[in-house]
């Protein structure tokens, strides 16, 4: 079930912006350091100052949020408001210097891509290519033709399979782990790369799912983050809406 927040960020994303308000000010007042309801509310609020207010707010909470800086910088630039340069409040400084040693790191969850979107490919490919040799069988009475039209779908269906193929292999090496203090996103064949975002830096999750592994209950999960990361996409995760939640939690929860 949606968090308040999280209902909060979908109304203004459908332009529902006086019910965004009143959602995230509801997420607020049950968790005042909620920082995702204070970003997503400074976009949702009608004048300067009370946008003014979230994003302080948020960096008050979090002195490293690149996107509420982004939106002071914007606000200052623009001439609409002037303000002493920002330094952490004690609470501020309380919360980073605890957050290293406050709980041991322990593993929520450590995953790998689903196949069966590449099984699903190879059939659809398939059922393409023999779908199209047959319509040339019926359209040309040239051999000629029929011939040519054949060898050129059979090329495109050996290219679709190869990037197929070259995909699944990315997959397999794939790794996806949780912990109550990062997200590790490891890939790559020959050599191994890892991106790790901190918890606390995670601002949004969504979820993407093809129509045709919505039966499968696979999809992307794609997490926004501060910083210089930006957008991570979590790919043919089975489950992925559990997933996502999952990650929504341990931000809630330890970030």
């Amino acid at each position: 079930m949606p968090t308040m927040t999280e209902r909060g960020i979908n109304a203004l994303r459908q332009g529902r912006r006086a019910e965004a308000r009143a959602l995230l000010r509801q997420s607020i007042a049950q968790n005042p350091d909620d920082v995702r309801a204070w970003l997503w509310l400074s976009g949702a609020v009608d004048s300067v100052e009370e946008r003014l207010r979230c994003l302080l707010k948020v960096l008050e909470i979090d002195p490293d949020n690149t996107l509420a800086a982004k939106g002071l910088a914007k606000l200052v630039l623009s001439g609409q408001v002037y303000i002493q340069p920002l330094r952490p409040t004690e609470q501020a400084k309380r919360r980073l210097q605890e957050r290293p040693g406050a709980e041991a790191e322990r593993e929520l969850f450590h995953i790998r891509p689903s196949i069966i979107p590449f099984i699903v490919a190879v059939i659809v490919v398939s059922a393409w290519a023999s779908l199209s040799l047959w319509v040339s069988v019926k359209l040309f009475d040239n051999e000629v033709m029929k011939s040519l039209f054949g060898f050129f779908i059979l090329l495109a269906a050996v290219a679709l399979y190869w990037r197929i193929g070259i995909a699944l292999l990315r997959a397999l090496f794939a790794r996806y782990t949780l912990t109550t203090k990062y997200l590790k996103v490891k890939t790559g064949i020959l050599s191994h790369r890892q991106k790790t975002i901190p918890i606390h830096k995670i601002q949004d999750v969504s979820v993407q799912q093809p129509f045709m592994l919505r039966p499968f209950g696979i999809g992307h999960v794609i997490v926004e983050s501060a910083g210089g990361q930006g957008e991570i996409k979590l790919r043919a995760l089975s489950d992925c809406q559990k997933r996502s939640q999952q990650i929504l939690w341990a931000v809630e929860k330890f970030g």
